[in-house]
């Protein structure tokens, strides 16, 4: 099967969305996806064997990615940054300090958890596909989901306590409480 440059370029977004999450910097997600996709269109990918595109794409870009950081002499799977606070940033949605929690959250997540879990959730990844851009075993992969899945519910149940509690330590009424309310 032969490819197109549109048939590539429709995968942009998604690539720069996987090398964001990465990298933690729009500069070398976009030379990323570019080097990428430069290997890509260079080198005819083949999918006779039924793979789809975006796997061989996603595969291509996360090997890219391992190999600059091994070149660079940096952990392969470091933690992840604080570079995407935005200090000062109000939510504008109603639920936009949970979405603001669940993004803290994702974002300290360890590197391969994150990157897993964005494979999975986000790009719509099967276990196998992600274990095979991964290069690890499908086990592995349900291992650490399992253990970002865990972490974000716990970081996230934490959010809500801190929330539901005011300054004095006592417990704001949410709608879930039973009973009656006491008021101080």
């Amino acid at each position: 099967m032969s490819l197109d440059n549109q048939t590539v370029l429709r995968q942009v977004p998604h690539l720069r969305r996987f090398a964001m999450s990465l990298l933690r910097s729009r500069d070398e997600a976009d030379e990323l996806v570019h080097d990428c996709l430069a290997r890509a269109l260079s080198n005819t990918i083949s999918l006779e064997d039924g793979t789809s595109l975006r796997f061989r794409l996603f595969t291509i870009l996360y090997t890219l990615f391992i190999d600059g950081r091994r070149r660079a002499g940096g952990p392969v799977l470091a933690p992840g940054h604080a570079s995407t606070r935005r200090a000062g940033s109000v939510p504008r949605q109603e639920n936009g300090p949970l979405l603001w929690a669940l993004g803290e959250a994702i974002g300290e997540l360890p590197k391969a958890q994150r990157f897993l879990l964005l494979l999975v959730s986000i790009e719509g990844f099967s276990y196998e596909e992600a274990a095979a851009v991964a290069g690890i075993p499908v086990a592995t992969v349900r291992s650490r989901l399992s253990r970002a899945r865990a972490t974000l519910r716990h970081r996230l149940d934490l959010h809500h306590r801190e929330k539901a509690t005011d300054r004095n330590g006592h417990r704001q009424a949410t709608g879930q409480r039973r009973g009656t309310e006491c008021t101080a």
